[in-house]
């Protein structure tokens, strides 16, 4: 998910181009998950966030039902994404990654 406005604009307008800052309220996602190999598909484990540069200021949670699975009409991932109260004074761009293993 690049939130960056020269990469993820303008399909993700307006998340672009809203800064995220420690008492704002928390920015939610839902992704979408296509497995090309088959039509269904089940979280092999819980989704990972690894933090890189300025990772440690965002704070990401998840909410996903890992007793249905996914397919094509049911199933979600919902990402919650937050300012650490801790980086209230830090100013930057936020690196990390995050980890899907479906199976």
């Amino acid at each position: 998910l690049d939130l960056r406005p020269s990469v993820g604009c303008p399909y993700l307008w307006p998340l672009c181009d809203m800064p995220l800052y420690a008492t704002m309220q928390p920015l939610f996602v839902n992704l979408t998950l296509l497995n090309s190999r088959s039509a269904t598909a089940a979280f092999a484990a819980p989704p990972l966030w690894r933090p890189r540069a300025g990772g440690h200021a965002l704070h990401v949670s998840f909410a996903y039902d890992d007793h249905r699975g996914l397919s094509a009409h049911r199933g979600f991932l919902g990402v919650r994404l937050s300012v650490s109260s801790s980086a209230s004074g830090w100013a930057g761009e936020v690196e990390g990654e995050l980890v899907i293993t479906l199976v």
